[in-house]
């Protein structure tokens, strides 16, 4: 995912797919981390923030729908999508990146764990793991 769209008859984007890997526009050097949920990747970069990828479902780019193309994806649904990097707004201290499911987390420089996704556009700081943080890990399970 990630390398270009078109747009069909009924003037609806849809997203290629390629078989064999390839770069995302936009991130050809300073890649230090990739995680990938169910229809989504982000990229933890080495300035410490981090650009996401792939379907928007329950704001797991990080950014509210608005502004993004509407992609038919597998099995005729509609979702908004962005088939190039975008970046997460709020984040520029991540250290460590973690995906699962419809959830994206980053353990940051000062030990603090920021997670978005599920339904929560912008990152938030998960209460409880402020401090003495070593790792992170999400779990695809969804739990609503």
């Amino acid at each position: 995912m990630g390398i270009g769209k078109w747009q069909g008859p009924e003037k609806k984007t849809n997203m290629h797919f390629s078989s064999t890997p390839v770069t995302p526009i936009g991130l050809s050097s300073g890649v230090i981390d990739i995680a990938s949920g169910f229809y989504h990747h982000c990229a933890l970069l080495s300035s410490g923030k981090v650009k996401c990828w792939g379907e928007n479902t329950d704001k797991v780019l990080g950014i509210s729908d608005e502004g993004l193309p509407i992609v038919t994806v597998k099995g005729g649904y509609e979702r908004a999508c962005s088939p190039t990097p975008v970046e997460v707004p709020g984040i520029d201290n991540a250290k460590a990146i973690a995906s699962g499911g419809n959830t994206t987390c980053v353990l940051t420089s000062d030990g603090s764990v920021k997670c978005w996704g599920a339904g929560v556009a912008e990152p938030e700081i998960i209460k409880g793991l402020e401090n003495d943080i070593i790792g992170i890990a999400v779990s695809s399970d969804r739990q609503k």
